[in-house]
């Protein structure tokens, strides 16, 4: 038993022997799935020539402590609700190193007509997770830019100067107000349950009164399905979200909801520390700017002046590429900017997408764009975007 913990834990610790929590757990769930292997081979097996075995049918077979069988999926651990799933929040930042395959992902393991030690490494093997793929997680169509040879900085800051120029009068930004946007995350929860098999956008609305009351509902919307495929999982896995689920609701007394964001400066250059005194800009890079710039427009109704400006600010940095003309996910025309960072544990484009009159932010868009890691989706993928009415 001491070879095979050996054996177990030099394949992948992390993703598989991490779940147990002691080695008495594993030697119970060895001997019982060596038991299961011995009584289905006769006495005569040694003559047999060898034979691949039979994949265990769901509720059939020892089952790693900590680990359920997945509906319909035999082989498969549903780890969307085991302790110490992800949050929303961290899910992307950490999934490497909590989704690992073993190194034996994807063979197929042959029982020897002799030797005891081959038997208890076949009941080891039966059940692990890794044996066959999972299927890909839906996401949404990655979107195309039109960039043409016209593209470049100087176009993009001449675009963002005129838009200041059409916006620097209008500098009044309502105390009440309601703004609506819908966004859609890999880790998007429902009911507590990660949804890989469909696209479930979610709907938010931040209703602000003048006298400093407030409300945020999320609710999410209609399940979106890239392929056929990805609507059989769906119904497979019982429809998640079919109809609307409301997935937060907060509230704030009269005076309780400040609306920082409504205070920034319209003037570019003034904007960068005020953003990066809540942002850390310095240390992340311009990944950051676009995070903080989609982050005001969360918070509160900006001012047509403090839209202009935020474009301003965007397009003057070096780190942001101009991307291009594109058409957003509202069917809007728009204007993109866009640079690469890691800074969340795998390589992904955030891309910024601005009224090019207005200067309004109308789309942030995150994509994968040079591995997946652990994350069982394509690359390119797009993985999150909010989209702004």
């Amino acid at each position: 038993m001491t070879d095979v913990l050996d054996r177990l834990r030099a394949a992948d610790p992390a993703a598989v022997l991490g779940q147990l929590v002691t080695d008495a757990q594993l030697q119970a769930w060895c001997d019982a799935g060596l038991r299961e292997v011995l009584s289905r081979v006769s006495p005569s097996v040694a003559a047999r020539p060898a034979v691949p075995p039979a994949v265990p049918s769901s509720g059939e077979g020892p089952v790693l402590p900590g680990q359920r069988r997945a509906v319909g999926r035999p082989g498969l651990p549903d780890r969307s609700d085991a302790p110490g799933a992800p949050s929303a929040a961290t899910d992307l930042a950490v999934v490497r190193s909590r989704r690992r395959r073993l190194v034996s992902a994807g063979r197929r393991w042959w029982l020897p007509a002799a030797g005891v030690a081959a038997a208890v490494l076949l009941a080891v093997t039966v059940g692990l997770p890794g044996r066959t793929a999972p299927a890909m997680a839906a996401t949404p169509a990655v979107l195309h830019y039109a960039q043409v040879a016209s593209t470049s900085k100087s176009e993009a800051e001449a675009l963002a100067s005129r838009s200041l120029a059409r916006q620097r009068l209008q500098r009044t930004a309502p105390e009440a107000f309601t703004v609506r946007w819908h966004e859609w995350s890999l880790s998007t929860r429902v009911d507590g349950r990660q949804v890989t098999s469909a696209v479930v956008p979610v709907q938010v609305a931040l209703t602000r009164r003048a006298d400093g009351s407030a409300e945020l509902v999320r609710r999410t919307a209609a399940p979106q399905f890239p392929d056929r495929q990805s609507r059989e999982r769906w119904e497979r896995d019982g429809r998640p979200a079919e109809r609307p689920v409301e997935v937060e609701h907060q509230q704030w007394a009269a005076g309780g909801y400040s609306q920082e964001a409504a205070a920034l400066p319209d003037d570019p250059a003034r904007l960068l520390p005020v953003l990066a005194a809540t942002h850390p800009i310095a240390k992340l890079g311009d990944a950051e700017v676009l995070v903080a710039i989609a982050d005001a427009y969360r918070s509160a109704q900006l001012s047509p002046a403090q839209q202009a400006a935020l474009f301003a600010v965007a397009a003057s940095r070096p780190g942001l590429e101009p991307f291009g003309r594109v058409t957003d996910r509202a069917g809007r025309l728009g204007y993109a900017l866009s640079v690469e960072s890691d800074h969340t544990g795998l390589p992904t484009r955030y891309t910024a997408i601005f009224d090019p009159v207005t200067g309004r932010l109308l789309d942030l868009e995150q994509t994968l764009t040079r591995t997946a890691g652990s994350l069982n989706v394509p690359v390119p993928s797009t993985i999150g975007y909010t989209v702004f009415d």
